[in-house]
């Protein structure tokens, strides 16, 4: 997938990001945070989503 940001005046993209090791992976009541957010950020030059992975992000 390609983004293009030429039309505004954006240099970076923070949010959180929902991953897990595995695509199977889920929460049990025994294991309450296998899939967790976590903070993200990145520059525009290269960004790099991992797979399997969910990204709440803005702009900045």
């Amino acid at each position: 997938m390609t983004l293009d940001f030429d039309n505004g005046d954006y240099s970076s993209l923070v949010g959180q990001i929902l991953t897990a090791d595995a695509i199977t992976a889920k929460n049990t009541f025994d294991a309450k945070e296998v899939v967790k957010p976590a903070s993200f950020s990145s520059d525009l030059d290269e960004l790099v989503l991992p797979a399997k992975s969910i990204v709440v992000a803005e702009l900045k």
